[in-house]
């Protein structure tokens, strides 16, 4: 296992070695949408972030963890799915999982599925 050095507090990431190749592990936190466009084209650089790194790094397999900060009714779910089909990844909670969510709030009258796990396929 190797550390990969981000320069973004939003984004850890380290490479393990695999019988299939390196694979590079990426937690992340993505930016919370407060509705102006700073807050998308954050969102939008830190998905552009994680593309480099991988491109960048000697590993044949990517996979991304962790709170994506958007359910598909959000205004960041199209920039969350043109990360996920530019870089051949899966939406493997999704595909695996129906009827649940990730987040509630203290009161229990909100839910959402913002956290995901993406992997190469």
């Amino acid at each position: 296992m190797s550390v990969i050095s981000t320069c973004d507090p939003r984004i850890s990431a380290i490479i393990l070695k695999s019988d299939l190749g390196p694979v590079l592990l990426v937690s992340v936190y993505m930016p919370i949408d407060y509705g102006d466009n700073e807050c998308l084209e954050s969102y939008i650089a830190t998905c552009a972030y994680i593309t480099a790194l991988f491109q960048e790094s000697d590993a044949v397999n990517l996979v991304v963890a962790g709170d994506f900060d958007c359910q598909v009714v959000s205004r960041f779910y199209n920039s969350f799915l043109r990360f996920v089909g530019e870089n051949n990844l899966q939406l493997t909670d999704q595909r695996h999982l129906n009827d649940v969510f990730t987040y509630c709030n203290d009161s229990a009258t909100a839910y959402s599925w913002i956290d995901h796990i993406v992997r190469f396929t």
